[in-house]
């Protein structure tokens, strides 16, 4: 079982890394919706489209980057925090990095229509610089380039895992269905293009940040299930989840076996469904090295609420109460 002190470093771990991934996906936004405008030209959409989007999968894949090595350089830390180097006789909390614990501070989420206000639509305006360096990019982040190389040699050593590809033809599809498809459907829709390059930012920022914050989550989860020492992982959502992520949430960790979960009350996530993310998804995966792990109470309260609000329910029944419920929970909020 985890010491206080144990418990406060994971806490902290955790925070910075939600905190960092957040900030990730407020830059991608804004960046995108910089790009889209100053590259996208109503009076020429295809040629200025495929312009835009080689650009676009610059920017999403230097992005997915920073935040697998992100996701790596968190699992390490929390695995140090809960597991004994061999040959120590007491376990005790690993000092964990003064830079680790640092949060950047984060605005408040806002949807991205309206972060579409706060972006200068001029011309003059300073462009978005796709092809940043990668130590500036990883400096803005809170990481440290000169031990990347060690970080991931420590976990391709802990558990088989390295950096994580994205396939050229999901990007391909994912851009085109949010992006030159969704302008023309605005258009068709009665849009003016001003109002159509506003709409395809908007669905151009929840795939990209979703393709993003993937490289965090695919490697957290990939780390889980080659690594001996850990027991699962668990969602955890941001302050405006959706209800879906919410019921995601709510059912605890997914453990790897039933061997590893320790307590019976989290056994409650079955099925390959659980790895699910949608566009403007804001929730992380974080491993789980011990089945008394205090984030997991949050699911623990979730899933109390989920027994109140769906009682007698079942399936889709059980579903649309629950979303109602939240819906209900936003408009007193």
């Amino acid at each position: 079982m985890a010491t206080r002190a144990e418990k406060a470093a994971v806490a902290a771990l955790t925070a910075a890394y939600v905190a960092r991934q957040r900030l990730l996906a407020t830059t991608l936004t804004r960046d995108l919706i910089l790009l889209v405008r100053q590259l996208f030209m109503p009076s020429s959409p295809g040629p200025s489209w495929t312009v835009t989007k080689t650009q676009l999968d610059a920017l999403i894949r230097a992005r997915r980057s920073v935040s697998a090595t992100l996701g790596a350089r968190y699992y390490l830390d929390v695995r140090a925090v809960h597991v004994r180097p061999p040959g120590r006789q007491a376990r005790r909390a690993a000092p964990v990095p003064r830079r680790a614990v640092q949060a950047p501070q984060v605005p408040d989420r806002e949807p991205v229509r309206d972060v579409l206000d706060h972006v200068d639509r001029e011309p003059d305006t300073e462009r978005v610089d796709v092809d940043i360096p990668e130590r500036e990019l990883e400096a803005e982040f809170g990481l440290d380039s000169d031990d990347e190389d060690d970080v991931w040699a420590e976990l391709g050593r802990i558990a088989g895992v390295g950096p994580p590809d994205l396939d050229d033809e999901r990007v391909e599809s994912n851009l085109t269905a949010t992006g030159i498809a969704s302008y023309q459907r605005a258009i068709r829709a009665g849009q003016t293009p001003t109002q159509a390059i506003d709409t395809m930012a908007v669905n151009l920022a929840g795939s990209a940040t979703r393709l993003a914050a993937e490289g965090g989550r695919q490697v957290i989860r990939d780390a889980v299930d080659g690594d001996d020492a850990a027991i699962g992982w668990m969602r955890i959502t941001d302050g405006d989840a959706c209800s879906w992520c919410l019921m995601l949430a709510s059912r605890g960790a997914v453990y790897k076996s039933a061997q590893t979960a320790g307590r019976a009350k989290n056994r409650r996530f079955t099925g390959p469904g659980q790895f699910k993310w949608h566009d403007h998804c804001g929730c992380v995966a974080v491993p789980i090295f011990d089945a008394d792990d205090p984030r997991l109470d949050r699911a623990d309260e979730l899933y109390a609420e989920w027994l109140r609000v769906t009682q007698g329910k079942s399936g889709k029944a059980a579903v649309n109460a629950w979303r109602q419920h939240w819906e209900k929970q936003r408009q007193q909020d």
